[in-house]
């Protein structure tokens, strides 16, 4: 309903803000809800329950203020209270992601990430954690343009840290998911 009265998208307030996480305020009245400053259970990934004091997890966080602090993504300021970030960053960033975007202009609606569990987007997962941290093929649940969901394993790059989120950069061949549209 929003991109439907929004020109076909869902875009920055300016161009110079990230949307990952401040989407939601957006979309809040089109749930028929007025604020963001609680943990709405709409935006609360139930196996969301990461220790945020920890030091790896502070790393992957290290560009975002104020860090998290205690238990759980959507209990965080930095994160508006969500489990959740959308593929999108200002609109004249490249290569452009799902905000830069009328949702009707995708080439491949069924594989660019709309929304993903912010874990999906640190190489980490909530779900099944075969390691502790980030690790290769993570699995965590992705919804994409065409509106279809799913519980996907997510490429990272072996980088540690900030510069190893696998949203910053395409899965090889054989990923069902890409973040951009080059």
């Amino acid at each position: 309903m929003y991109a439907d009265d929004h020109r076909d998208a869902l875009r920055a307030i300016t161009n110079h803000e990230a949307i990952w996480v401040s989407y939601k305020e957006s979309v809040l009245p089109y749930l028929a809800r007025t604020s963001g400053q609680t943990n709405d259970q709409l935006f609360v990934c139930p196996a969301d329950n990461f220790n945020c004091d920890d030091p790896v997890i502070q790393s992957l966080f290290s560009f975002w203020t104020p860090p998290p602090v205690g238990k759980c993504f959507h209990r965080q300021p930095t994160t508006h209270y969500s489990s959740y970030l959308f593929n999108g960053v200002a609109e004249d960033a490249a290569p452009p992601r799902a905000a830069q975007r009328a949702f009707t202009s995708v080439r491949e609606p069924s594989r660019l990430v709309l929304e993903c569990e912010l874990s999906g987007a640190f190489g980490i997962s909530s779900h099944k954690r075969t390691e502790p941290y980030q690790f290769n093929n993570a699995r965590n649940v992705m919804s994409f343009v065409d509106g279809h969901v799913g519980f996907i394993p997510i490429y990272w790059n072996g980088e540690k840290g900030f510069g190893g989120c696998s949203v910053l950069y395409e899965p090889p061949e054989g990923y069902d998911y890409k973040w951009t549209e080059k």
